[in-house]
């Protein structure tokens, strides 16, 4: 199984976009996000949307974290 890795998307559509198309040469399987995803950068809802309708899995970052957690915790 050929497992394609992506990481640090930041919510940079055009970056996520341009990396997938390199991926798809190589055919991968299935493909994992590798987390920092939904912090900073210039399209957070196109990146997010991009990487739900991949179906990945995707394991939060640090970055991530911290949105997802609740700091009454």
């Amino acid at each position: 199984m050929r497992v394609g890795l992506i990481s640090d998307v930041h919510r940079n559509r055009v970056a996520l976009e341009t990396v997938l198309a390199a991926l798809a040469r190589d055919a991968p399987d299935r493909i994992v996000c590798l987390g920092d995803c939904a912090v900073m950068g210039p399209d957070p809802a196109g990146s997010l949307d991009l990487l739900e309708t991949l179906g990945c899995p995707v394991i939060l970052g640090n970055a991530d974290v911290e949105l997802f957690t609740d700091p009454a915790r």
